[in-house]
């Protein structure tokens, strides 16, 4: 028997949920909030449009609110990032 991370899930037919569990434990559990966290800078990098950040996170946050493979961690930091971001489109109003 081979006992690997994420070999269960894989022979139960689980194939995202194997994905899932063999990357989150090379990271420490932070998987989701790691990557989250580089799309949200290259999106930022490559845009320069807050609103856009904003759009994406709220789409993540829709999508992960509803996921059963999401730490409650990975969605404190979805939801603090969203916070930041409505946080600055609404210092743009104001000041510019």
């Amino acid at each position: 028997m081979v006992n690997a991370t994420g070999w269960a899930q894989m022979m139960d037919g689980q194939l995202i949920q194997a994905a899932y569990v063999m990357f989150n434990a090379e990271v420490g559990g932070w998987s989701i909030g790691v990557l989250f966290l580089v799309y949200q800078f290259m999106l930022w990098m490559k845009t320069k449009n807050l609103t856009a950040c904003v759009i994406t996170t709220m789409m993540f946050v829709a999508l992960f609110f509803s996921s059963t493979l999401l730490p409650r961690y990975s969605m404190v930091i979805i939801t603090v990032t969203l916070v930041f971001e409505l946080a600055g489109i609404l210092y743009l109003w104001i000041f510019e």
